[in-house]
């Protein structure tokens, strides 16, 4: 094993962050996101939800914004890295945050949805 992939392994956070937004002690959303094993430069959400009731209120937008600020500073720190999620019901959404459908499909034909991070695109 190359020193180089051996200290990706060693380093490499396995377990997913899980952001919560509650409402009256109730959750009401989350984001779930992993840091890309083989790809430093890559972070994985693969859940963003929020409760039915709690929708159109900005939650979904928060979280996600929470967690990209999570991954530039604890992952990519200072270098370009590059987010991905999988949108089995509303593509058009992650649209509206930046994010831009990928040429490949899932299994089911849901598109995988990319946003590009530099540094400096801060908003």
């Amino acid at each position: 094993m190359t020193s180089d992939l051996k200290a990706t392994f060693e380093t490499a956070s396995l377990r997913p962050q899980t952001f919560c937004a509650e409402s009256n002690g109730q959750i009401v959303g989350l984001v779930q996101s992993h840091e890309g094993l083989m790809h430093w430069d890559m972070r994985y959400f693969s859940w963003l939800a929020v409760h039915p009731d709690e929708r159109r209120q900005g939650i979904a937008r928060q979280l996600l914004d929470h967690a990209e600020k999570d991954a530039v500073r604890t992952q990519f720190q200072g270098r370009a890295g590059t987010f991905l999620i999988v949108s089995s019901t509303d593509p058009e959404f992650y649209e509206k945050l930046g994010y831009e459908r990928g040429s490949i499909k899932t299994v089911d034909g849901c598109p995988i949805m990319m946003k590009h991070y530099r540094p400096g695109s801060e908003q």
